[in-house]
């Protein structure tokens, strides 16, 4: 099985480290798309968007998007966002796609929601390496070059609200979230090691907060009420 994740233009403005204007996207229907709400919307009171969605360097399909209903009525590009940052996109039904839509099953969306400790594997086009400067406990982020990266994290918290949960993450090679990755999944079931293991999206990249010393990356969660 092949992670079918595909890159499109962010409409976030707000973040410092807003590089390449890359989100991420899932095939989780026929001609549907999960990805992050700040990503296919910013005009309070406005309906998303239409998003250009590219899988690799020679399609663009356009698709509609659809966000929370709270979401959609308020600004949350900016940091922390609102907790239900994602949004289902659908493809236009008649138009020509890729092979590799044709050819691949979406993925499994897991409802269950997610407990501390949890093991996970997160995906996305955002930067590849980061480092903390040991002198001034700052994050510096390496460059993103628009490749799928995937990396295991491990839940360190989850909201009461079970809308959102966290990883942590302390030393370079641990996973973080970057500028890029923003509506990418996390899985349960897969590792590094055991791509091929079954899996489900449980979660969705929204936002990461670097903190001196430290990078807590925030998701907003599938298993919801509200979701």
């Amino acid at each position: 099985p092949i992670f079918l994740v595909a890159s499109l233009p962010s409409l976030d403005t707000s973040s410092a480290d807003r590089r390449d204007g890359t989100c991420t996207a899932v095939q989780v229907g026929r001609h549907v798309f999960l990805t992050a709400a700040h990503c296919v919307h910013r005009r309070p009171g406005r309906t998303p968007d239409p998003i250009r969605l590219r899988i690799g360097s020679s399609w663009d399909l356009k698709f509609a998007c659809s966000v929370d209903a709270v979401y959609a009525s308020e600004f949350h590009t900016e940091v922390p966002r609102h907790e239900a940052d994602y949004a289902l996109c659908a493809i236009d039904p008649l138009a020509r796609r890729p092979e590799i839509l044709e050819s691949s099953a979406p993925e499994t969306i897991d409802l269950d929601g997610v407990s501390p400790g949890d093991q996970l594997l997160g995906a996305g086009y955002g930067c590849i390496s980061w480092s903390i400067d040991p002198a001034t406990g700052r994050v510096e982020y390496g460059p993103v070059k628009r490749v799928l990266a995937v990396g295991d994290f491990k839940v360190a918290e989850a909201a009461a609200s079970a809308d959102a949960f966290f990883s942590l993450a302390d030393a370079a090679g641990q996973s973080a979230l970057c500028a890029g990755d923003s509506g990418g999944p996390a899985f349960r079931g897969p590792t590094v090691a055991q791509l091929g293991a079954p899996r489900r999206i449980t979660g969705v990249a929204s936002y990461v907060e670097p903190r001196t010393h430290i990078v807590r990356s925030r998701f907003a969660s599938l298993g919801s009420a509200r979701f």
